[in-house]
């Protein structure tokens, strides 16, 4: 059980690792790439033509290889570099493989909770109705924050005036 637990928090430092170095735009791309190739190895585990992922797929060069970190997480699956720069898992166990399956499933979800919540937004406040509303609420805020620094300065304004007014001379 601890085993499993080491090898998932280094999956999960890895793939944090490759977030925090490239745009979140490529990130997500290749992750959806990467999760593809996973699934379709875990679909058919014994499928030659899935365990190879060919660098000379322009799509796969581009989004997935270019990413900073990537080769480190394919070591860490098990992937080997071959000679003509593809790579191939050669390992029976897909242990890893699983492991890293459900960190990327639940980073895409993540990733397109926000990009659902940005469509959304901006398709609402295309509509004039709450484009109008919005603006009412944020000079509302505006308001009430100006307010409360009034109220903060006549507060500061009032302990001084005690200070002086109590003063023993």
């Amino acid at each position: 059980m601890q085993g499993i637990l080491n090898e998932r928090a280094m999956l999960y430092e890895l793939i944090e690792n490759i977030k925090m170095n490239n745009p979140e735009e490529q990130t997500s791309k290749a992750m959806k790439i990467l999760k593809t190739l996973l699934t379709n190895i875990q679909n058919n585990p014994q499928e030659l033509k899935f365990r190879i992922i060919k660098t000379t797929n322009p799509n796969i060069n581009n989004s997935l290889m270019n990413i900073k970190g990537i080769c480190d997480l394919l070591y860490a699956l098990g992937y080997t570099s071959k000679y003509d720069g593809n790579f191939m898992l050669e390992t029976s166990d897909l242990n890893n493989l699983n492991l890293c399956l459900n960190i990327l499933n639940t980073d895409i979800n993540q990733f397109n909770q926000k990009e659902y919540v940005k469509e959304t937004s901006k398709l609402m406040m295309k509509n004039p109705e709450v484009a109008k509303e919005m603006e009412a609420k944020r000079r509302k805020l505006e308001e009430e924050k100006r307010q409360k620094e009034r109220v903060k300065e006549m507060i500061e304004a009032d302990k001084i005036e005690r200070r002086e007014r109590f003063k023993y001379k």
